[in-house]
């Protein structure tokens, strides 16, 4: 993550539904999914609240920001599960497009032919798949 992202979500201006949401939703010592991790904003502020957070992102320079973001938080990394994979209706291997480079948020596993020139190959699994392989409750 650059220093002027950082800036601006401290700013409170990045997607403050977002928070609100989460505020919401998110239960203490709860047991919380992010499917599409980015950086790991979201899985780090679940992790204040939250009993375990599992943080999931195919694309490998949002995956680096996020083991780096992880880094420089370690009590909140004890309760971060990371998992470089996609999650969607099956196991496979899919290709994932980024629109114009890796890490910026918006890589995706659905086809666009517009990407198809920046592409890389993918694991997948099913999210039933998923929770069950590592146990979630």
């Amino acid at each position: 993550m650059t220093i002027n992202t950082r800036e601006h979500i401290n700013t409170g201006l990045w997607e403050p539904q977002t928070f609100d949401i989460i505020d919401f939703f998110l239960k203490k010592n709860g047991i919380e999914l992010d499917l599409g991790s980015w950086s790991g904003v979201i899985s780090l502020y679940m992790a204040h609240k939250a009993k375990i957070v599992y943080a999931i992102d195919p694309d490998t320079v949002c995956f680096e920001e996020l083991q780096t973001n992880l880094q420089l938080n370690p009590e909140l990394a004890k309760k971060i599960n990371t998992y470089q994979i996609a999650i969607s209706s099956k196991k496979d291997t899919v290709h994932l497009s980024a629109r114009k480079k890796y890490g910026q948020s918006s890589s995706t596993i659905l086809a666009r032919s517009r990407d198809c020139e920046n592409s890389i190959k993918i694991n997948t699994i099913s999210l039933s798949d998923f929770i069950n392989q590592e146990s979630v409750k």
